[in-house]
């Protein structure tokens, strides 16, 4: 891959970021139209094994 669409691509990639960023879990499951289908065991799980993951984020996930 050349500079100009490394450098594209990276551009793209942190305007998606920043529009994600700050909303919630349920905001971004309707933009991308995805459900959770976790249960409640699994979302524990998750959230043992990564707990850095959720330390600022809402408890909706």
């Amino acid at each position: 891959m050349n500079v100009a669409k490394s450098r594209l691509l990276m551009r793209i990639f942190r305007k998606f970021a920043d529009l994600i960023k700050d909303i919630s879990v349920e905001e971004c499951r309707t933009i991308f139209n995805t459900v959770n289908d976790f249960t409640e065991g699994e979302k524990a799980t998750v959230r043992n094994e990564y707990p850095r993951a959720f330390e600022n984020i809402n408890k909706e996930a």
